[in-house]
């Protein structure tokens, strides 16, 4: 059935683009481990552009989907690959079955990068925050080191050189 190849097609496409979704959270992990900015945000455009070409072979998945759902008499909507799987001729199916499987696994290792760089950025925001609230503190409020009485700031030179003079 032509309807079942046309669905094989699309998810091989798709798995495709997942693995490069995958190589995609690998190397963003190594950018947010260097604080490289520029290469972050070409890998994010990247992802940007790798999510619109998914949304397009979505739509055609659950197209593909409602006409053999339809042709076979099941529920569009809640039909699985599985189910599909099952109606389909001996040669699709396992072709079928074997891309379910790629693509549970393929779907738990992006799921954990996407988590795992969640974690790393979140840590690095934080890292980033504190520091900077560290600066801020340093630059507003004095040193204990000060002698009394002793001027701080750039009014220090100029007090300075004025009472030399």
């Amino acid at each position: 059935m032509q309807q079942f190849q046309d669905l094989i097609n699309i998810l091989g496409q798709e798995l495709a683009l997942f693995t490069e979704l995958r190589d995609l959270l690998t190397g963003e992990l190594k950018f947010i481990k260097t604080f490289d900015a520029d290469k972050l945000a070409a890998n994010v455009k990247a992802k940007q552009t790798l999510e619109l070409r998914l949304k397009i072979l979505e739509q055609a998945r659950l197209e593909t989907i409602a006409a053999l759902s339809q042709g076979l008499g099941l529920d569009g909507q809640e039909v699985t690959l599985k189910d599909l799987a099952q109606h389909a001729p001996s040669g699709q199916r396992e072709k079928i079955v074997k891309l379910q499987k790629v693509f549970k696994r393929l779907a738990d290792e992006v799921k954990n990068k996407v988590e795992t760089n969640a974690r790393l950025v979140d840590s690095s925001l934080r890292l980033i925050y504190n520091l900077q609230r560290i600066i801020i503190n340093a630059v507003e409020e004095p040193t204990t080191y000060q002698r009394a009485g002793q001027i701080n700031g750039p009014d220090v030179v100029v007090a300075r050189t004025k009472r030399r003079i």
